[in-house]
């Protein structure tokens, strides 16, 4: 859940960024974001600050993954106005994992959009 959310403040498309962080997050490490052991009090304060989940391992995730804790931080910058918009976050991730051919493909069982 996104700080500003957790504060009860005005929130927008920018919460629902730190939410995909928060999968990417999951993802990567196979488990909460927080821990399993962290109380709700905690688990409160520490989204109340912003205070965004940790890696176990950058660098293994950098090794496996070229790029996506870079997609993963933006994720969760502190200002949402600072986060990248649903679109920007496509390019990102295409940016780090499908060379410039393979984003012209067609994927099996895709349906393309007619104009």
């Amino acid at each position: 859940m996104a700080p500003e959310v957790v504060r009860q403040e005005v929130y927008g498309q920018a919460a629902d960024i730190w939410g995909f962080g928060a999968l990417a997050f999951e993802l990567l490490e196979l488990r909460s974001p927080y821990g399993d052991d962290i109380t709700f009090p905690e688990l409160e304060a520490a989204l109340t600050v912003g205070l965004p989940p940790s890696l176990s391992d950058g660098e293994l995730v950098e090794a496996r993954c070229p790029g996506i804790q870079a997609v993963m931080d933006a994720c969760f910058a502190l200002d949402p106005a600072k986060r990248p918009t649903a679109q920007e976050l496509l390019a990102r991730i295409k940016g780090c994992y499908a060379p410039a051919s393979a984003l012209e493909t067609e994927l099996p069982g895709q349906v393309r959009d007619v104009q």
